[in-house]
């Protein structure tokens, strides 16, 4: 008698362990997520006054990046292809930190780079960081919405990501 509610304490502590520990790995699990703005992701003409490279066109990309696991991670290298070609991420050069756009018919545009993302990028247990990317050495191609894919290299694992990047300018 004594041997079986001994028994049966045993088993549920066991079951209760198990359950908690379950639940401990289940939080813990590593859970990174990238999210694009599709709408910012935009190549365009050469900047005027940024002559450090020698290119048709460059771009910027706004990412997201989030850590929904309780343990924090960083993002040591990222890699971007648009169109199946590798494209660079650089640090803008500017001498300010925006952007004017030729948009074409007397139209421009401003983008602000004050959060652009440098890498290496450390990430705290359940945060989200979130900015810009400049590429300034952008393939020429003819169409105006290319295929985007962008390849995260961090502590735990690696990701992949798929978006779009579009043309915004004068008429080509």
């Amino acid at each position: 008698m004594i041997t079986n509610i001994v028994a049966i304490i045993g088993c549920i502590t066991g079951v209760i362990s198990l359950t908690l520990n379950l639940i401990r790995s289940w939080n813990e699990r590593f859970d990174v997520r990238v999210h694009f703005y599709e709408p910012e992701n935009m190549f365009f003409n050469r900047l005027h006054g940024y002559g450090s490279y020698h290119t048709d066109y460059q771009g910027i990309v706004r990412v997201r990046f989030e850590n929904r696991s309780s343990d924090p991670i960083t993002v040591f290298s990222a890699t971007l292809s648009a169109d199946g070609q590798p494209v660079f991420i650089r640090e803008y050069e500017g001498l300010s930190k925006k952007i004017l756009l030729n948009l074409g018919d007397h139209h421009s545009g401003e983008i602000s780079l004050e959060r652009e993302i440098h890498l290496p990028l450390r990430i705290d247990s359940y945060d989200a960081v979130e900015g810009y990317m400049f590429i300034p050495f952008f393939p020429t191609i003819s169409k105006d919405i290319a295929p985007l894919t962008l390849s995260v290299q961090t502590t735990k694992k690696d990701l992949v990501v798929n978006s779009q990047i579009h043309y915004v300018g004068p008429q080509r």
